[in-house]
């Protein structure tokens, strides 16, 4: 069974603070460990998790694990259930993905993209989560970014 992996409360005095879970269930993570059936490990209600929209990212806080989803949830509900999330999503930038790798809470902002990326899915009638084939690459850094706008403005002025 999965176990609350972290709860937290990102600022409990704000109005309308909510507390978000986040879940792991043991070996959900660990290179090698997973079984056929479920080769990237149980998700909290037990559906096996899959390859997320960006594949398999390394943490930087443990070597030999990765992540793929990192389901959370909060208080959003579907007909009075508990709806469970991916925070890794693609409208997160480069930083907010390395942040949630490197084993930082997730901040409100990354919740709320998460958290609205699932309702406009979930009202097409998709699930929160990726299916095979809707993987996405990475996205670069905001930086990287504009160094590589600025370069090919930089190109197209040149005689």
């Amino acid at each position: 069974m999965a176990e609350i992996m972290q709860q937290y409360t990102p600022d409990p005095e704000k109005p309308g603070a909510r507390r978000i879970d986040y879940y792991q269930h043991p070996q959900s993570f660990v290179l090698g460990q997973n079984p056929k059936t479920m080769p990237y490990g149980p998700r909290e209600d037990m559906t096996p998790k899959g390859e997320g929209f960006f594949g398999k990212i390394p943490r930087t806080d443990h070597p030999k694990m990765f992540s793929t989803e990192l389901s959370a949830s909060t208080d959003f509900t579907i007909n009075g259930r508990t709806v469970l999330f991916p925070l890794l999503v693609p409208t997160l930038t480069k930083e907010e993905i390395d942040g949630l790798v490197s084993g930082k809470p997730a901040s409100d902002e990354v919740v709320r993209k998460a958290e609205d990326f699932a309702k406009a899915r979930l009202s097409k009638g998709l699930s929160p989560f990726a299916s095979p084939g809707e993987q996405v690459p990475l996205p670069t850094s905001q930086q990287g970014s504009f160094r590589q706008g600025f370069q090919e403005e930089t190109e197209k002025m040149k005689p």
